[in-house]
């Protein structure tokens, strides 16, 4: 992939998502590096099928943007076709959606929801919603408004994706120094970071299901060999 300073980048891609205490997993993430397609989906809890939700909205989501060279009018169909899906059921289930597509020289963003995206420490997408109170959500009587944000592809550093029972939890920008000094101890590998952030905001007190898609970014020349971290030594960066 080449950057908009037509620098060539090497980028990492991990995802990882934990149960809980819930009964089901009702949050969904799917990545496609080599396209750049990074979705990740939240189906409602107390609404009917909310995994079942989340899981159809990402495949259809997904399946559109591999049909086509990605756009703006791609990615708003994409969450069309994602909406008429689930709501074709007609039994009121529903699900958050958020989906970024990593472009040569920008990341096109949809958002429906209060799943989040971060870049570098910064929420870039803005709930929609207030408390657990969604306005908007793909499924119900109507489409939902879809959030768009186009922003230059950083030369450097993470993208994160996180579900409500992670950010609730773990506030992304408030800990974010102590999430680069993590990245540092597992070697800046997305999957583990990931999997540590969603288990760490189980461990802290989390009541939702817990889902994380991390993406480093980083020169080519950079080698990352990951190493094994132990559970003291995370412990010491992260919120307690």
């Amino acid at each position: 992939m080449v950057s908009g300073e037509v620098q060539v980048k090497h980028v990492r891609c991990g995802r990882w998502s934990e149960r809980g205490l819930r009964l089901r997993n009702e949050d969904y993430a799917f990545t496609d590096i080599d396209r750049g397609i990074l979705i990740i989906a939240d189906g409602m809890g107390g609404h009917a099928h909310g995994d079942a939700a989340s899981r159809e909205a990402v495949e259809r989501c997904y399946a559109r943007l591999i049909e086509a060279e990605a756009s703006v009018s791609v990615l708003t169909d994409a969450f069309r076709m994602a909406h008429d899906a689930v709501s074709s059921h007609g039994d009121n289930r529903g699900t958050t959606l958020t989906v970024a597509l990593m472009l040569e020289d920008r990341i096109e963003i949809g958002h429906v929801g209060d799943t989040r995206l971060y870049i570098n420490g910064q929420q870039i997408t803005v709930d929609q919603g207030i408390g657990h109170v969604l306005e908007e959500f793909v499924g119900g009587d109507s489409p939902p408004l879809v959030q768009r944000h186009t922003l230059p592809r950083p030369n450097s550093g993470w993208l994160i994706l996180t579900t409500d029972g992670v950010h609730d939890t773990l506030p992304i920008p408030e800990h974010f120094p102590a999430l680069l000094r993590l990245a540092e101890l597992v070697d800046d590998d997305p999957e583990q970071l990931a999997r540590t952030l969603s288990q760490m905001s189980v461990q802290l007190g989390s009541s939702d299901n817990c889902t994380v898609v991390a993406v480093h970014m980083t020169p080519v020349d950079q080698k990352h060999d990951a190493q094994p971290v132990s559970r003291s030594e995370l412990t010491t960066v992260m919120p307690q």
